[in-house]
């Protein structure tokens, strides 16, 4: 896998606004890159875009240049879906379709058509890998900031995307939870590269 972002411009709303311009750069199967930049600086919005999600995010938007992932044009409307996306604000992002953590996790493999076996064994091993396994059975809508995040991690992990996008995952959880989710996250990447 390879992604690469060629003199990518994108301009947000009417009239439209600048968001960046001319951002170029590769990252090769198993690589970690962070954006950093000050609130507005359109962290959010490369985020987006590298996922082919910016009509659902931003609605008017204009855009320059050019994202491949894996030899293919990333169309903006047509999300990958090797990729997984973990958004801020955990609220917003859950399915609606189940009410149970474990019924949570198991949507996104749910809809790759994975036998019920292999769902079962899969978010067991994801909740353990991030300390949830005491929510499996717990309802959705009990839980709290920090716990919903977690989840949405691992729903993003369980499926091993090639490509996952974390825009700020963390606000909700607790600093002293923070190194070990990310070490989760790093040992993902390295497991899935297989290295």
């Amino acid at each position: 896998m390879q992604l690469n972002v060629e003199k990518l411009g994108i301009a947000l709303g009417r009239p439209s606004r600048d968001v960046f311009r001319d951002l170029t750069f590769a990252l090769g199967e198993g690589e970690i890159a962070r954006a950093a930049g000050p609130s507005g600086s359109g962290k959010t919005t490369l985020g987006m875009a590298i996922a082919g999600l910016l009509p659902e995010w931003a609605g008017v938007y204009m855009m320059e240049g050019g994202i491949n992932f894996g030899g293919t044009p990333v169309r903006q409307g047509y999300p990958i879906p090797e990729t997984a996306v973990v958004l801020e604000n955990p609220y917003t992002q859950l399915s609606g379709l189940k009410s149970t953590v474990a019924g949570e996790l198991a949507v996104p493999l749910e809809s790759r058509g994975v036998p019920r076996d292999g769902i079962r064994g899969a978010v067991e091993i994801t909740a353990r890998r991030l300390g949830i396994a005491h929510l499996l059975d717990r309802k959705v809508r009990t839980l709290s900031g920090g716990e919903l995040q977690r989840i949405l991690i691992a729903a993003a992990l369980i499926a091993e995307p090639r490509l996952l996008v974390l825009d700020r995952p963390l606000t909700e959880i607790d600093e002293d939870s923070r190194p070990g989710i990310l070490g989760t996250v790093r040992n993902h990447v390295r497991t899935v590269r297989g290295t």
